[in-house]
């Protein structure tokens, strides 16, 4: 048993990527004003976004699933849950192309997994997030979706080594507001 590897919501379909994703995700990932706030190396050029995109197609879905988010059948982001003690935590992350910031489109996204997650695993208690502290969209979004700012790790090793905080956001089950419960 596991989320679905297909998803689909009112704007988007999360599927799971493959190789004929390799210049969408190399579009959205080199992104300096994407990049700057997701770990990685500086120099993310085509063959360390070939390698990710091979890391994302070989990840077992069952404890570490993975959704390409698409638009009209293009790829403009993603959304990963690492699931950690038997599945009773998930850790989330996610990410969406510069050009379409501000439109929800990362929120529905999250959402939908979320609604997935908690729906398909009885066992779920717990989702955790973390962002670079001065990503206050991220912030703003987890905030949305009902995670509350659990603390801030100070001094993390950010992009290119930056020492950075981290912010902490979780949410448990039972403040989850059900499915599709509305726009994120």
């Amino acid at each position: 048993m596991w989320v679905s590897d297909h998803i689909t919501t009112a704007r988007l379909v999360l599927r799971p990527f493959s190789w004929v994703d390799a210049d969408a995700l190399f579009d959205y990932a080199s992104n300096p004003d994407y990049a700057r706030f997701q770990s990685g190396p500086d120099d993310f050029n085509r063959a360390a976004s070939d390698k990710f995109l091979a890391e994302l197609m070989l990840r077992e879905r069952d404890v570490r699933p993975v959704w390409a988010i698409t638009v009209e059948d293009h790829v403009v982001g993603i959304v990963t849950l690492n699931f950690e003690s038997g599945h009773r935590i998930a850790v989330l992350g996610y990410g969406l192309h510069r050009d379409l910031w501000g439109q929800g489109l990362a929120g529905e996204a999250v959402r939908a997994v979320l609604d997935e997650a908690f729906a398909e695993y009885a066992m779920l208690h717990r989702v955790r997030a973390q962002t670079d502290l001065r990503n206050v969209r991220s912030s703003g979004l987890l905030a949305k979706l009902g995670f509350t700012h659990e603390g801030t790790l100070r001094a993390e090793v950010g992009r290119g080594g930056e020492l950075v905080n981290g912010a902490i956001y979780g949410l448990l089950r039972e403040e989850w507001t059900g499915p599709r419960a509305g726009p994120g």
